[in-house]
């Protein structure tokens, strides 16, 4: 769900996002979530201790880096398409990571459970495609209309969900 809110967050601030962006995001965050839970079925007893000790600050450090930098350029008024495409390159790197970072620690789970993780981890890449996809597009009317103020909410959402992660996981 953290994948779709960003992926509705991406599409309100671009305004009208092509399909070339629609599948890089949806591809990168299926994809992310797909290698991160295999990634937590590799992890194995020895890792899991360190990560689930850091895992919600690098989720909440990118989440805020990115989101920071949107409210920026709302606040500057530069055009919702965005200087830099928040839909290439290292942005939308930092936002696949940090929006998959519980995945790992379901691979681990499961792995541990003896569930089917090859399986698993394809039904979550899958999903997470074709829900961020359509929420990217979910965005597209409202884009062009509210621009730079879209742009502030959408980093407001991104920052809201990175103290979301850290909230939930110092509580715990």
């Amino acid at each position: 769900m953290d994948s779709v809110a960003v992926s509705a967050a991406i599409g309100l601030a671009v305004g009208r996002p092509t399909l070339a962006q629609t599948a890089r995001v949806a591809f990168s965050f299926g994809a992310v979530q797909a290698i991160m839970t295999l990634l937590g079925l590799l992890a194995g007893h020895l890792i899991e201790p360190v990560l689930a000790q850091v895992d919600h600050f690098v989720a909440f450090g990118l989440l805020l880096f990115v989101g920071l930098g949107m409210i920026r350029s709302g606040f500057r008024g530069e055009d919702a398409d965005f200087r830099v495409d928040p839909t290439r390159g290292a942005r939308l790197l930092f936002l696949s990571v940090a929006t998959s970072i519980d995945a790992m620690a379901v691979g681990f789970s499961m792995a541990l459970l003896g569930a089917a993780v090859l399986f698993l981890a394809l039904v979550i890449g899958l999903t997470t495609v074709v829900f961020s996809g359509v929420a990217l597009q979910v965005g597209r009317p409202f884009g062009p209309k509210a621009g730079p103020v879209l742009e502030v909410l959408g980093g407001l959402v991104l920052i809201g969900l990175g103290v979301k992660t850290l909230g939930e996981h110092l509580a715990s």
